[in-house]
C-alpha cells in the first residue's frame, strides 16, 4: 500500500470543499433568491475562495506525476493502464448517470457523444476531459522537461502568456467574458509545473510570509476588479492563480507541522469520487433553493450538507461493498 503525505492529502481536502462550494454557488446563482439572502460583496468573495479548488487540485496533479520518468514504452503504458483507464471507467459511470438524470430529451446518441467527451451531461464534467488530456501527454511532458529543460521553460513562458497574460488584457479591455474553453486549457499546465516546483521546494517561514502576503494582495484585488465589474472568473485569471498557488504553499507549510486527522485523509482518497458524485446532491439543493426563501446561514449549511452526504454514501458503498466503491468512486 502506498504511502501517503499528508499535507497533499489536506490539499486536495480543501480543494474538494472549494468545488462543492463553487457549484453551491452556481445553483444559487441559478435560482431566483438573490444570492440565498447573502449580500452581493459575500457572494463575490465566495465566488474567489470557490474557483481555488481546481487550481488546487491540478497542482496536486503536477506534484505527483510530473516527479514519473516515464523511461520506456512499457512505463508510459503502464501509466495509461492503472493510472488514466480506471479514472476513465469511474467517470464514464458518472457520465452515464448524468445522461440518465438530465439529458431531455434523451438520444443514445446524444448519450454516445458524452461519452467520447465531445459533450457533457453536467456543467462539472468538463474536468474529465482535463484529466484525460493531461494524463495522455504527461509523459511526453516530462521527457521534455528532463531532457529539453529550456525548451520546457519557453513552453511554459509561452502558455502563461497565451492565457494568464493575455486574460488580464482582456479584462483591462473591458471584456466581460476573458476566457474560452479551449484557451482555458491549456493554463492547467502552469499550475501542475508549478505544484511540482513548489513540493521540491524547502519550507522556509520568509516563503510563507510572502505566500501570505500575495495571498491576501490577489485577493483584495481580484474582489475589487470583480466589484467593479462582474466579468467571469475562470482558472485563467492571474490574479486566482496568483492566490492558488500561494495557498498551495501555505497549506504545504502548515500541515507539514500537524499529525494526521482520519476524515482529512478520507476526503483526500475520496475526492475523485466526491466530485463526480456530488452535483447529485446539487440537483437536491437546488430544488430546496427554488422552492424555499432561504437565509445566508443555509448557504453554508447546504455546504456543510453535501459534502457531509456524500462523505456518509461513499465511505458507507465502502464499508459493504468495496469492490463496487473502487469502480464507482476510486476509493
Amino acid at each position: 500500500m502506498k504511502q501517503r503525505i499528508y499535507w497533499i492529502d489536506v490539499v486536495k481536502f480543501v480543494a474538494v470543499v472549494f468545488v462543492i462550494l463553487a457549484h453551491v454557488v452556481w445553483v444559487t446563482e441559478q435560482s431566483n433568491h438573490d444570492g440565498c439572502g447573502l449580500p452581493a460583496n459575500l457572494m463575490t468573495i465566495n465566488r474567489i475562495i470557490a474557483s481555488l479548488g481546481v487550481p488546487l487540485f491540478m497542482m496536486v496533479s503536477g506534484t505527483l506525476l510530473m516527479k514519473k520518468g516515464f523511461e520506456t514504452k512499457a512505463d508510459i503504458m503502464a501509466f495509461y493502464r492503472h493510472g488514466l483507464f480506471p479514472l476513465v471507467v469511474t467517470a464514464e459511470i458518472w457520465i452515464v448517470v448524468y445522461c440518465l438524470i438530465a439529458l431531455r430529451p434523451f438520444t443514445f446518441k446524444e448519450l454516445i457523444l458524452n461519452m467520447v467527451l465531445v459533450h457533457k451531461p453536467e456543467v462539472h464534467l468538463w474536468y474529465v476531459r482535463v484529466i484525460v488530456i493531461y494524463y495522455l501527454l504527461i509523459p511526453f511532458l516530462n521527457r521534455l522537461r528532463i531532457n529539453s529543460k529550456w525548451l520546457f521553460v519557453v513552453l511554459l513562458a509561452l502558455v502563461a502568456t497565451f492565457t494568464f497574460a493575455y486574460n488580464a488584457w482582456l479584462i483591462y479591455d473591458g471584456n466581460l467574458c476573458p476566457t474560452t474553453p479551449n484557451r482555458s486549457y491549456f493554463c492547467y499546465l502552469i499550475y501542475m509545473a508549478t505544484g511540482f516546483v513548489l513540493a521540491r521546494q524547502k519550507l522556509s517561514p520568509k516563503r510563507l510570509c510572502a505566500a501570505v502576503i500575495l495571498l491576501l494582495f490577489g485577493g483584495a484585488v481580484l474582489f475589487l476588479t470583480l466589484s467593479r465589474t462582474d466579468y467571469f472568473l475562470w482558472y485563467d485569471n492571474p490574479l486566482l492563480a496568483v492566490m492558488a498557488i500561494s495557498l498551495f504553499y501555505i497549506i504545504r507549510f502548515v500541515s507539514s507541522c500537524k499529525m494526521e486527522k482520519y476524515v482529512v485523509s478520507e476526503i483526500s482518497k475520496m475526492s475523485y469520487g466526491i466530485y463526480l458524485s456530488h452535483f447529485l446532491l446539487i440537483y437536491v439543493v437546488g430544488m430546496i433553493v427554488k422552492a424555499c426563501s432561504l437565509n445566508g446561514i443555509s448557504f453554508y449549511l447546504a455546504l456543510l450538507a453535501v459534502l457531509m452526504f456524500d462523505f456518509i454514501l461513499i465511505w458507507g458503498v465502502k464499508k459493504y461493498a468495496p469492490k463496487v466503491c473502487k469502480v464507482v468512486f476510486r476509493y
